[in-house]
């Protein structure tokens, strides 16, 4: 709930204080200890989509499984700590003009000096008057019955022009819950043997199967997909050499992570954007990361896929334009975001995050203007070169579209 609030936030700052409102209200509060945590996430996903658009609930979701806020949220929370909020016992504090108090008096007494310091992330009231006497900040978890009556009583002030008021997160860890696991950092555990065995590789066949002992080399593995290949061979030995290729191609169907052979390996990624091509529009994302996380299962049946000449002279074309204005080799991995260039080996998922939420903008932006999305994708996709390699650009990010 917190982090979708600060969510909120950076949308529009009257989205928070709506959001706080929501959860303020009598059959809201208190519903971390009523309901699930799932039933609390789809209530709060619920809310927000009244305010966002269907891209904004899209990275909304994509923040909350990253835990983006989190960070901001903790922050609040030591902001809290160094004012000794936490030393006062109770789980809503108001600090007056500097003073900390448990309690909301009916009437604040005027101080000397503010002790109340400013930041850039404060969450400051709608009706904020710079000319109030007082500045109040409340800290308490949202959703709470304590911050209702809290916020209830500051508000009217606040519309009053009576007090400044600021919210900030301040929450005391439930005893059942667990740590937040942060994405984005990991660690690697990789095992090596390093006892080393003496083999005789005399005994080895050229599959990587030992022989057995006990029966002859050649009955070793006769009979494969209802083939017995001895009887075969003793049959038509004329033909030993085909009935060998034609066991082999049975053992590499069996075996899906066989060693491919080299001409089998040179249309290899042709043939997988072939095999997500070829796949439905709204499925092509999915195949392919299946068969980016589980290719080397997939790469034999792969390898049998045709692939069509446009695909390959498409490719080329790419290859040859990517080299020419980027330098960019068939070997390496570049990203696109609306024609905007990412390294590969320097980005990370949150700057990634980032540059979605500022592109999202812009595309709603055009949307406002009556631009619909089948329009808009053309609009990051347009080639203004002409004859005399003289480029041109239309910059959809300028304020003119925000």
């Amino acid at each position: 709930m917190l982090e979708a609030s600060e969510f909120l936030a950076e949308e529009n700052n009257e989205f928070f204080w709506s959001f706080l409102e929501y959860f303020a209200e009598a059959d809201n509060v208190n519903l971390a200890d009523k309901i699930t945590d799932e039933e609390l996430y789809n209530k709060v996903i619920e809310f927000c989509s009244r305010y966002l658009s269907k891209a904004q609930m899209k990275l909304l979701k994509f923040e909350l499984s990253l835990h983006t806020n989190s960070p901001k949220v903790e922050m609040f929370q030591q902001i809290a700590r160094d004012r000794g909020v936490h030393l006062l016992g109770c789980d809503t504090v108001v600090d007056i003009d500097g003073e900390l108090s448990c309690d909301l008096p009916e009437k604040f007494a005027a101080t000397e000096n503010s002790a109340t310091i400013e930041i850039e992330h404060d969450h400051k009231y709608v009706n904020w008057d710079d000319d109030a006497k007082f500045t109040v900040v409340l800290y308490g978890e949202m959703g709470t019955e304590r911050v209702a009556e809290f916020h209830k009583t500051l508000s009217q002030k606040a519309s009053r022009g009576e007090v400044k008021y600021i919210f900030r997160h301040f929450y005391h860890p439930r005893p059942n819950a667990g740590k937040l696991r942060l994405s984005g950092y990991g660690v690697e555990l990789q095992l090596k043997s390093s006892e080393y065995k003496a083999q005789d590789d005399r005994k080895i066949k050229s599959d990587g199967q030992e022989f057995s002992d006990n029966e002859p080399d050649e009955k070793k593995g006769d009979e494969i997909n209802g083939f017995d290949f001895g009887v075969l061979g003793e049959n038509y030995p004329a033909d030993k050499e085909k009935l060998d290729e034609f066991k082999q191609f049975l053992l590499d169907e069996n075996n899906p992570t066989a060693p491919l052979k080299v001409w089998q390996l040179q249309d290899l990624s042709l043939q997988t954007a072939a095999r997500v091509l070829s796949s439905p529009v709204d499925q092509q994302l999915s195949v392919l990361m299946d068969l980016s996380q589980n290719f080397p299962s997939y790469a034999r049946p792969l390898s049998k896929t045709s692939v069509p000449k446009e695909l390959k002279k498409e490719v080329k074309k790419n290859r040859d334009n990517f080299f020419e204005k980027m330098s960019l080799q068939p070997t390496d991995a570049a990203l696109f975001i609306n024609g905007l260039h990412f390294d590969m080996d320097y980005v990370d998922v949150f700057t990634l995050l980032d540059t979605i939420k500022t592109e999202s903008k812009v595309m709603d932006g055009l949307g406002r203007l009556g631009i619909k999305d089948d329009i808009a994708s053309k609009f990051t996709s347009l080639d203004f070169s002409t004859s005399n390699k003289v480029s041109y650009g239309v910059d959809v990010r300028d304020t003119a579209v925000n």
